[in-house]
Order: structure tokens, then C-alpha cells, then sequence
């Protein structure tokens, strides 16, 4: 370590003006000398992801009509024009995600860094899917996966969180990876409407997607009225009105 003193001493002549002198003492100036230590270094915030679908989002997203990805990915993803602006989510503007019946149908992006769990480890969307209009065997969830970009089989060291929505009303889902605080190789996300392995297809919809330290409760949500049906079981919600019934 090499501490170096100066002092600047200018004698300044102006006008009618002499010997002013302008003193500047500078101490404890610390250089960094072969492998010295306690030189600091300048701490980087990190840029969230996140994206509104209304301009505001740093967000590249891989798809099959999207970013880099191949159409072996099976969606189709697009901004669009907000299908149900009501409840808890009326912005004009969110991404539509379309699963084409691919066996493994996802959509992801790329992080510039690798993500820093220990402050920031919520995931946060809302999500809007209508009642699909066949019959679906798969359950009505979204997962989120995180994925080392770098692996060449990043599927295999995947950490995934799943939650299970409502069809027909926007609600925001919280996907919580604080157990992967101490993780500092993930710097990919993936995200998977109606599970995988299956050639089902499905719609729905994004928005305000975020990585994030918020950990408040999720936006309270009105659940959607239920749609008629009856399956002649017991299950069904209709009270059919005839000579004989009703």
C-alpha cells in the first residue's frame, strides 16, 4: 500500500488581487500496489426483468414468433389488445400465449446477468385463460422454471414452481423461489401453461410479469361466475324447465 499526500498550493493573481493562494490537501489517497488489499469496488445494482406489454418492459421474449427460438418450442406469442379489461387487471395491453399442441410447448428469456436470489425471488404475473373451447385432460396451471442459459441440458438442473388458476378472470399468481436464495447460476426463465409431455393446446393471457422482492399478498380477485353446464351426474348447474322438470 502506497499512501501518497498532496498538496496543492496556486497563487492566484487577479486584477488588484495577490498572493491568494487556493489550498487543496488531499489525504489518506490510497492506491492499489501489486496485491494490496481494501481498494473498493463499485457495487452494480441489478436490473429486474419485467414486462407491461405497454413499451415499458426489458424483456425479450423466446418464442416461436418471438425472439431467437426455434418453432419446435410451440407458442406463439404476441402483445395484444387486452381480451377482458375488468377486475384486477383493465390496462389496455398484455401478451397472448399460444401452446399449438407441441409436446413440450414453453416460452422463455434470457437474463443479460445471472439473477441475484438473495434479495429478489418472487415471481409475479396476472394471468387470464378462457375456458378452452374442447375438452382438456391437463390441469389448469402455470409453471415457472429457472434455467442456467449456460448448461447445455438446463432442464436438468431446473428448480420449478406451479400454481393453479381460475379460467374466465384475471388474477395474479406469486411463484415463490426464496428457497433458492444461495443459487447464483440461473439467469433464464421459463414459463409453461397446462403442464408438458401432452399435445394439448391453450390460450391465455399475460401481464405485468416481474421478478421481484415484493412479497405482499396477491391482488384479491372476484371469481368469474360459473359457465352453464351438466353432465346428467350431478355435477352440472342447469335447472332445465320442461313439461316434467323445472
Amino acid at each position: 500500500m502506497r499512501r501518497i499526500y498532496l498538496l496543492l498550493v496556486a497563487a492566484i493573481s487577479i486584477g488588484n488581487l495577490s498572493n491568494a493562494h487556493a489550498t487543496l490537501n488531499t489525504k489518506n489517497l490510497n492506491t492499489k500496489v501489486g496485491n494490496s488489499p481494501n481498494v473498493s469496488s463499485a457495487v452494480v445494482s441489478q436490473t429486474l426483468p419485467s414486462d407491461d406489454f405497454e413499451g415499458n418492459g426489458n424483456i425479450t421474449w423466446d418464442s416461436s414468433t418471438t425472439g431467437t427460438s426455434d418453432a419446435g418450442l410451440g407458442v406463439n406469442f404476441s402483445t395484444v389488445t387486452n381480451p377482458d379489461a375488468s377486475g384486477i387487471n383493465t390496462s389496455g395491453n398484455v401478451g397472448r400465449y399460444e401452446d399449438t399442441g407441441a409436446q413440450y410447448a414453453n416460452m422463455s428469456f434470457d437474463n443479460s446477468s445471472k439473477f441475484d436470489l438473495s434479495s429478489s425471488n418472487q415471481v409475479r404475473v396476472k394471468v387470464y385463460v378462457p375456458t378452452p373451447s374442447t375438452a382438456h385432460t391437463q390441469p389448469a396451471q402455470l409453471a415457472i422454471k429457472l434455467q442456467d442459459a449456460s448448461s447445455s441440458t438446463p432442464w436438468t438442473s431446473q428448480v420449478e414452481v406451479i400454481q393453479q388458476y381460475q379460467y374466465d378472470v384475471w388474477q395474479e399468481l406469486i411463484f415463490d423461489f426464496s428457497g433458492q436464495s444461495a443459487a447464483t447460476n440461473f439467469d433464464r426463465i421459463v414459463v409453461q401453461f397446462n403442464s408438458e409431455n401432452n399435445n394439448e393446446t391453450i390460450i391465455g393471457y399475460i401481464d405485468d410479469f416481474k421478478l421481484t422482492n415484493d412479497t405482499s399478498a396477491a391482488a384479491t380477485v372476484t371469481s368469474a361466475p360459473a359457465l352453464p353446464s351438466d353432465d346428467f351426474e350431478g355435477n352440472g348447474n342447469i335447472t332445465w324447465d320442461s313439461s316434467t322438470t323445472g
